[in-house]
């Protein structure tokens, strides 16, 4: 229900994102100076989402401009959803991260309306859909869906004229990532967090069934993973 109601937010979020009115528009001149993201929870994606949605998301902002008034961009990470069998079977094939957006004028104080982006990998659903799932990095689609992002971002704050203007410009300056982890360590963090949340679910199924859990869907925890990390 809740996959539901996130897939729902984030058709919405993309269908009001493509008839808004750009934030600054007119000609109007305005560069963000800073990206700043957090995650609505700690469990949403890998340890490096954050920082990849932020590098991307202030590159693209240099590109579409650096002049005018400078402004903060806050970026809030709702949810990401990557593509997997029982989704793709039950409900849909596609990919998504949605977020919610704050731009603040760094010399005045003044905080422009909240909006929602969202992007989206479309993919099949149903049969076909799942076995396509099976195959799918989950790190490379976090990667492919933070720029994706960071685009439609941009594109919602200063418009689709501007968009297409400013496509192959080159900016004076860019931000390199620096991820708090390196890939590896992000896969073997993200699996930690998936085999404990899994036996977690399948022993509070068995407490509220009253009857023992099922060893055959318990996964042993590996050896360099800590307990502590269902927290995280």
């Amino acid at each position: 229900m809740q996959l539901l109601r996130n897939l729902i937010v984030g058709l919405v979020a993309i269908g009001l994102g493509a008839c808004a009115s750009p934030i600054f528009n007119g000609g109007e001149k305005a560069q963000i100076i800073e990206v700043k993201v957090t995650k609505a929870s700690p469990r949403i994606g890998s340890a490096n989402l954050e920082e990849a949605v932020r590098y991307k998301t202030q590159n693209a902002a240099y590109k579409y401009s650096e002049e005018g008034p400078e402004h903060t961009l806050n970026l809030k990470i709702t949810n990401l959803q990557i593509t997997d069998p029982i989704t793709a079977f039950l409900l849909s094939g596609n990919s998504s991260i949605y977020a919610e957006a704050t731009l603040t004028n760094t010399t005045t104080g003044k905080s422009h309306e909240p909006f929602f982006v969202a992007a989206v990998i479309p993919s099949l659903g149903g049969v076909a859909g799942a076995a396509m799932s099976i195959g799918v990095d989950r790190f490379e689609y976090e990667q492919r869906l933070s720029g994706m992002l960071a685009e439609q971002t941009m594109e919602r704050i200063y418009g689709s004229d501007h968009s297409e203007r400013v496509a192959n410009r080159k900016p004076t300056k860019e931000v390199s990532p620096q991820y708090p982890f390196s890939y590896a360590e992000a896969r073997k963090e993200y699996e930690c967090r998936r085999i404990i949340q899994n036996n977690k679910e399948v022993r509070q199924d068995a407490e509220h069934l009253n009857t023992e859990p099922d060893t055959s869907l318990l996964i042993d925890l590996p050896a360099n993973c800590s307990a502590g990390d269902i927290s995280k």
